[in-house]
């Protein structure tokens, strides 16, 4: 727990994260980044439009939660106009029953409609899935 804690201290340069920051569950929803497709897919469409084709992860390990909570407070804003053909997408649940929506394809990633930047540890917690 003191390790969590200085690890914390020196990531976020001494901010320390509300309880109800810490996610209780995150569920991945995601298809192969290679997978082509006629039209746009935005966030709320990746179900419908792909289907069966869609894998399903919840995760609830609280040292894997505690990694999305890093990555996510690491993010930062991007201004360069794309919007994601979305791939992925991960809605991220709070204590206090609120969600985030993270949406990504091979070149975008929105939080809540704002374009962040493509965080290496996102990538590499995709790819474990």
């Amino acid at each position: 727990m003191l390790m969590g804690i200085l690890y914390c201290l020196q990531l976020f340069g001494c901010q320390i994260k509300r309880t109800s920051e810490v996610p209780q569950r995150a569920v991945l929803k995601l298809v192969d980044f290679n997978t082509e497709s006629p039209v746009h897919v935005d966030c709320d469409s990746l179900d419908s439009f792909f289907g069966k084709k869609v894998t399903v992860f919840t995760l609830t390990d609280r040292v894997v939660l505690d990694s999305v909570a890093a990555i996510l407070a690491g993010l930062t804003p991007s201004c360069k106009g794309f919007k994601p053909d979305v791939r992925f997408v991960m809605d991220v649940h709070y204590q206090d029953n609120r969600m985030k929506r993270l949406c990504m394809s091979d070149i975008a990633l929105e939080i809540e409609g704002v374009e962040m930047q493509i965080a290496l540890q996102l990538v590499l917690l995709i790819r474990a899935c």
